[in-house]
């Protein structure tokens, strides 16, 4: 009986362990930017981020914008879209929240549109930014950090906002 109580508990205990392998969660992909696909014709630069926040955060983030200039490199348009995955549906929403608050907020000054959605491990977010409808004036009054990307007459320009994405960590390639 011993003998059989042995072979019992090591058979628990493997099947415990074993057990215990298969809840493991599923690697999240961390090179999200490649899966975007954005009317890039026309556009004067693109720029891309991947960002891998699972151990500390539980997500990762993927984006890619597409920026259209005038032909005095005044930027007149960004269109963009960002994937954030986590394993767990709780973060997504909480996500999803935070996304929204700030594009409610920037809204207020004008010129944004845009869309999120949950779909099974991602939040995607789109977004199209017209700067000709945005009070850029008043938001850099309120911001004064954007102030340093805005040139004399409160626009963007294509290297201003590039220098913007690229302090974020995006590498961005002109068209």
């Amino acid at each position: 009986m011993k003998k059989c109580s042995k072979y019992l508990f090591v058979a628990l205990c493997v099947f415990l362990l074993v057990g215990c392998n298969d809840t493991e969660e599923e690697k999240l992909d961390t090179n999200l930017s490649s899966k975007i696909i954005l009317n890039e014709e026309d556009a004067s630069a693109v720029c891309t981020v991947d960002k891998d926040y699972s151990d500390s955060e539980g997500y990762v983030m993927g984006a890619k914008f597409a920026i259209y200039t005038n032909d005095k490199d005044i930027v007149i348009r960004v269109v963009g879209q960002q994937i954030l995955s986590s394993n767990n549906k709780g973060k997504l929403s909480s996500l999803q929240n935070k996304m929204e608050n700030t594009y409610v907020e920037a809204s207020k000054y004008g010129g944004y549109t845009y869309n999120t959605k949950i779909s099974g491990k991602n939040l995607i977010v789109d977004t199209d930014i017209d700067y000709t409808k945005i009070n850029l004036e008043q938001m850099a009054e309120n911001q004064p950090k954007l102030k340093t990307y805005l040139n004399d007459d409160n626009q963007y320009t294509l290297s201003s906002i590039q220098a913007s994405y690229m302090a974020t960590g995006a590498e961005c390639n002109k068209k």
